[in-house]
């Protein structure tokens, strides 16, 4: 609206003066457009932040710690964790039960084994 005051008044004016003005108005707009832009970058600086700010405030949480294990390493944790279930009844639960779980176990184990030592011979076949 200025600028169409501006321009309507411009004409008025004598050349030199014309000229001067319309450098003027073009510089204001690029004055206006690099302020949008800096406007824009430091919205987007300020969001930047914001984020970084977030993620060091919550804390970090350890799930568990990884472990290389060999399939020994394994039968010899399954048979600690069996000797542990079968050494602590739980207060809940009647002998019975527990010995229902660890014959149940125990099954699985076996037969998981059996499964794993055809997939050997099916293996040592193929190569």
């Amino acid at each position: 609206m200025l600028r169409n005051q501006v321009a309507a008044d411009v004409r008025t004016l004598d050349p030199v003066c014309q000229n001067r003005l319309e450098k003027l108005n073009h510089a204001a707009e690029r004055a206006m457009a690099e302020r949008a832009l800096l406007l824009d970058e430091n919205r987007l600086l300020f969001e930047q932040n914001n984020e970084k700010t977030t993620r060091q405030s919550t804390g970090s949480r350890v799930v568990g710690h990884a472990k290389v294990m060999s399939y020994e390493d394994i039968l010899e944790a399954q048979r600690k964790r069996d000797a542990k279930a079968v050494a602590r009844p739980r207060a809940n639960c009647r002998r019975s039960q527990l010995v229902d779980e660890t014959s149940a176990r125990q099954e699985e184990k076996e037969k998981s084994e059996r499964e794993i030592q055809r997939w050997d011979l099916v293996m040592d076949v193929v190569f």
